[in-house]
């Protein structure tokens, strides 16, 4: 049977059908962005706390507690320099308010989850790996960039849908 295609492949290739080419060559390297890094795997530490109610300001606490630990591990395990995680890790501080007031509210939504599922279809060779797969089966993408008015972006559709 022919390999599988990879979910995020068919969005690289609606950008550009020469992208996945050059990206399965190697030659088109990654972009460290300290600050999605950070937000991500903040994120990423919910996943890990229990799914009982969360008050706001409890969730900041959590929310500032793992942002803490994050800026001392990002750079070891990433190898990216510590200067551009701590400058990331300021900039965030000024927004963990506000995320842990708008996830407050919808957290019963989120938690408990699995993350990074990996997920593979033979009879449709399709392979890929989920974000997050909340409670009753609900899947999701982690984006950390402003989302589009309506809905979600094309890319992150087709992905869901894969």
């Amino acid at each position: 049977m022919s390999p599988s295609v990879r979910i995020s492949e068919i969005g690289l290739y609606l950008r550009c059908p020469r992208l996945v080419y050059f990206q399965n060559l190697g030659s088109i390297a990654a972009p460290e962005d300290a600050a999605r890094m950070l937000l991500r795997a903040l994120m990423f530490s919910l996943s890990s706390s229990p799914s009982s109610q969360f008050s706001a300001s409890d969730l900041q606490g959590l929310l500032e507690e793992n942002l803490a630990l994050l800026k001392q591990e990002l750079p070891v395990i990433y190898e990216i320099d510590s200067a551009l995680v701590e400058s990331a890790c300021r900039d965030l501080e000024t927004e963990i308010e506000s995320i842990s007031q708008g996830l407050a509210g919808c957290l019963e939504l989120l938690l408990p989850c699995e993350v990074e599922v990996d997920l593979r279809s033979e009879k449709l060779g399709l392979s890929g790996r989920l974000d997050r797969l909340a409670h009753g089966g609900i899947p999701s993408i982690i984006r950390i960039g402003k989302a589009p008015e309506a809905g979600g972006w094309q890319k992150d559709r087709i992905m869901l849908s894969g």
